[in-house]
């Protein structure tokens, strides 16, 4: 039987003291809050950039998922506590997780002038990393990422019908190639003192976990989880 290689999504926090690795700790467990008030805000591993000149502020926060929905495209997320991870991916059903392999990610703009604003999504790791993976990889080679629509009370994102899931490896080119960046959604409307929450789902992509796992394999490691590190920044612009 084959071997499968499973699939892990962490945040890294590079640290040059052990008071600020313990920090990192305490935000990788939710004890300690964050808030954006500046341009650039680290949430916990995942950033958002408003260069706007000030006509825009932005936050963002992402929670888990406990329910999908194929058939509607329904997400339930759950608003309890925040989550940066997704749980580990497992065609075995070894592991036990309440969550399921996706996170709903929330940008809160605030406007303070009329105008309009495009949002991307940057990776930063290249293409190498996609072809000649190791077992610590980046989270921009494993996920897809679609548009939803948010419910008044927040707990329901369904993915937008007209909208499609996109990746930055694209394996139907030979060689593969790696977008550096991926435009989300463009010419949003923002008005004077309004504020908007703009929802994505992020989740595993089955068929780039499948070739680098396959990668992984033809390497003979005696490991079985590759370790997806954060290598992802939303950005706005308007």
């Amino acid at each position: 039987m084959k071997k499968q290689v499973n699939a892990q999504i962490g945040i890294v926090f590079a640290s040059l003291t052990l008071i600020l690795g313990i920090f990192a700790l305490f935000l990788l467990n939710g004890s300690a809050a964050w808030f954006a008030s500046s341009n650039t805000v680290d949430a916990n591993g995942f950033t958002v950039k408003v260069d706007t000149d000030n006509l825009v502020t932005a936050t963002l926060k992402s929670y888990p998922i406990t329910d999908i929905n194929e058939e509607t495209r329904a997400y339930t997320v759950s608003r309890s506590k925040e989550r940066y991870e997704l749980p580990t991916d497992d065609p075995n059903s070894i592991g036990y997780s309440e969550y399921k392999k996706a996170l709903a990610i929330i940008i809160t703009v605030e406007s303070h002038a009329n105008t309009t604003i495009d949002i991307f999504l940057k990776a930063d790791s290249t293409v190498s990393t996609v072809i000649t993976p190791t077992l610590s990889n980046y989270i921009s080679n494993c996920i897809s990422i679609t548009p939803a629509d948010l419910s008044d009370d927040g707990l329901t994102a369904t993915r937008k019908e007209d909208s499609f899931s996109q990746v930055f490896v694209d394996l139907s080119k030979n060689p593969i190639e790696k977008s550096m960046a991926l435009t989300l959604s463009e010419n949003i409307n923002v008005t004077e003192g309004s504020t908007q929450n703009i929802c994505f789902i992020i989740e595993y992509d089955d068929a780039l976990l499948q070739y680098i796992g396959d990668k992984i394999l033809e390497q003979h490691l005696s490991d079985n989880k590759i370790n997806y590190y954060d290598d992802l920044e939303f950005q706005i612009h308007s």
